[in-house]
């Protein structure tokens, strides 16, 4: 199997908090077989990777929990950066906006850039062994109004500064890093709206072929891909076919599935994208699932119920 797959942490609370609930019901007992002699095939280790890395989490009392120690222990071998200033709640990371925060500024210019805190948040995962798959974009805006999820007013400019992050961690740009980060992801949900993308499809589309195109001109090495598509389908195919007909590279197609259906996630979804994937010429794409959780309850029922106060599932004993 070629894809990897990352947890994430706010559908493990999610999950719990439908447990939780006062007016959950009990889920139904399931009989699991196990034939030990049968196998289905090699599973990767990138399985065990995860999603918002972050060794701080807010704790119920309103002061901070430092959970370094453990964040080493796991040993995680990649993680993907999506959502970061929710995790690590306040500081300034990795979103475009963040690091390049005046879009009319000349984006040559080092002075123009504010990594140190990205600096900070990634080197804790490098330090732990762990690979980095890096979304370029926006974290998801739940707000009525959206601030930073809408298409770029210069496509070509936002590739540009795209591409200076990249010269920052991997070649030393601006007392930058060689950290030699080989996925990078353009944008994230951009189907959902309009918490992740305000545009259109054939905007995203613009979006994603312009990018890739100048970042593998100007890095290549580097894997491109996108865009941690929903579980909605009906965005899949529109894109491959718009990548496709415009000559763009395709290094990784990546894609979300929060279900409490085992074989769909380990065995029928990867056997379902990789048909759709290899339709549109892009054999050797590597499937991404990374969002991915068992989630027995759904995002509308989760919603609906009241959840218990937060910090609560990420309490850890002092």
């Amino acid at each position: 199997m070629k894809n990897f797959m990352s947890v994430m942490a706010a559908a493990a609370m999610a999950v719990a908090a439908c447990a939780q609930s006062a007016d959950a019901k009990a889920p139904a007992a399931r009989t699991v077989t196990v034939d030990t002699c049968a196998s289905a095939g090699r599973m990767n280790l990138r399985l065990n990777g995860g999603n918002g890395y972050t060794p701080i989490a807010r704790l119920q009392s309103g002061g901070w929990k430092v959970f370094i120690k453990p964040m080493e222990n796991l040993r995680l071998p990649i993680v993907r950066t999506h959502d970061a200033i929710l995790m690590d709640d306040g500081v300034k990371t990795v979103d475009v906006h963040m690091i390049f925060a005046n879009f009319r500024a000349d984006e040559n210019n080092p002075d123009n850039y504010w990594f140190k805190q990205t600096d900070e948040y990634l080197g804790r995962a490098v330090k732990d062994g762990s690979k980095i798959l890096f979304r370029l974009g926006e974290s998801i805006e739940h707000g009525l109004v959206k601030y930073f999820v809408h298409p770029p007013e210069d496509i070509a400019k936002w590739a540009r500064i795209c591409s200076r992050i990249i010269d920052h961690y991997n070649n030393g740009w601006a007392d930058g890093f060689h950290w030699n980060i080989e996925y990078w992801e353009i944008w994230n949900e951009p189907d959902l709206r309009p918490a992740c993308w305000t545009g259109t499809d054939e905007q995203f589309f613009d979006l994603y072929v312009t990018t890739s195109k100048y970042l593998k001109e100007k890095h290549p090495g580097i894997k491109v891909g996108g865009a941690g598509f929903t579980s909605n389908q009906r965005i899949y195919a529109p894109f491959l076919a718009a990548v496709a007909k415009a000559g763009a590279p395709l290094d990784f197609f990546s894609f979300h599935k929060y279900s409490d259906d085992y074989n769909l996630l380990v065995r029928e979804l990867p056997r379902q994208m990789r048909e759709l994937v290899d339709g549109y010429g892009f054999t050797k794409a590597e499937l991404v699932l990374d969002e991915w959780h068992y989630f027995p309850c759904g995002w509308k029922g989760r919603r609906r119920r009241h959840l218990p106060p937060a910090g609560q599932f990420s309490r850890v004993p002092a």
